[in-house]
């Protein structure tokens, strides 16, 4: 499995806070909504994370919200 890095990630954003906020607001709402438990796998936060990195943020927020 590949390893994330703190450059491919923070790259997409102006500060590592920025980061951590947007990725905890998507994590939450899979929680809240259900979602989470529908087609993510257990470690949520891993996966919020690898998405962002995939797909960019604005992409993964997109089709968790819709």
């Amino acid at each position: 499995e590949e390893a994330l890095t703190n450059e491919h990630l923070t790259k997409q954003f102006r500060n590592q806070f920025d980061l951590v906020n947007r990725a905890i607001r998507i994590g939450e709402y899979l929680i809240s909504s259900g979602k989470a438990l529908q087609n993510w796998p257990d470690n949520i936060a891993a996966e919020v994370l690898k998405e962002i990195a995939e797909e960019g943020v604005d992409q993964l927020e997109k089709k968790v919200y819709s």
